[in-house]
C-alpha cells in the first residue's frame, strides 16, 4: 500500500491492456493504509484484500507495532468498521482475515474475540502459527513455559471441538 500510485497504475494497465479478460486481484496488507481514497479504488476495481488481524488487542500489538513500539490493532479495528459502514457488500465478500498465533497467544481469549467480533469482522481466511523455527531472533521470544502453556491449551481446546 505504500506504493498504492504503482497499484493504481499496474491495475489501470492490466485493465487497457486486456479489457477481455476477468482479470482477479488480490493483496494483502497489514491494513494500516486502507484510508477512503485507497478503498474507493480496491471497491471499484474488485480487488480481494486479505488483512493480518492477529486476534485480540494484546495479542496482535504483541508482533505488528509501527516502529516507535505502538501497536497497530485499534487503527486496523477502525479502518475495517469504516469499509464495513460504507461498503458491506464489499467488506463481507472481498476481504478476508489472515491470522498469526504463536506459543504466547491465548487460544482462548482468540476464540473468544473472533465469537464477540464475529459480525464486524470480514471471514476468516487463513489462521496460521508462526513457525517457532521461522527464526532464531524470533524463537528467543517464548520459554520453554510459553510452549508447555501451548501445548495444554491444544490439548484443552483438541477436547472441546474433537471430544478427545
Amino acid at each position: 500500500m505504500l506504493e498504492f500510485e504503482l497499484i493504481k497504475n499496474i491495475i489501470e494497465y492490466i485493465k487497457s491492456k486486456y479489457h477481455n479478460v476477468d482479470v482477479l486481484y488480490n493483496m494483502t496488507t497489514n491494513g494500516i493504509l486502507l484510508k477512503k481514497d485507497i478503498v474507493k479504488f480496491m471497491v471499484e476495481n474488485n480487488v480481494n484484500i486479505a488483512v493480518s488481524l492477529d486476534g485480540y488487542k494484546e495479542n496482535h500489538d504483541r508482533n505488528r507495532v509501527f516502529v516507535n513500539g505502538d501497536g497497530t490493532f485499534d487503527i486496523i479495528m477502525a479502518n475495517l468498521s469504516e469499509i464495513r459502514e460504507n461498503y458491506p457488500n464489499y467488506f463481507y465478500n472481498n476481504l478476508s482475515i489472515l491470522v498469526c498465533y504463536d506459543w504466547k497467544t491465548d487460544l482462548f481469549k482468540m476464540e473468544e474475540f473472533f465469537t464477540i467480533h464475529k459480525n464486524e469482522l470480514p471471514p476468516l481466511g487463513r489462521i496460521s502459527l508462526v513457525s517457532p523455527f521461522f527464526t532464531n531472533y524470533y524463537v528467543r521470544n517464548f520459554s520453554k513455559g510459553d510452549f508447555e502453556s501451548y501445548k495444554k491449551q491444544l490439548s484443552e481446546i483438541k477436547k472441546k471441538y474433537f471430544n478427545l
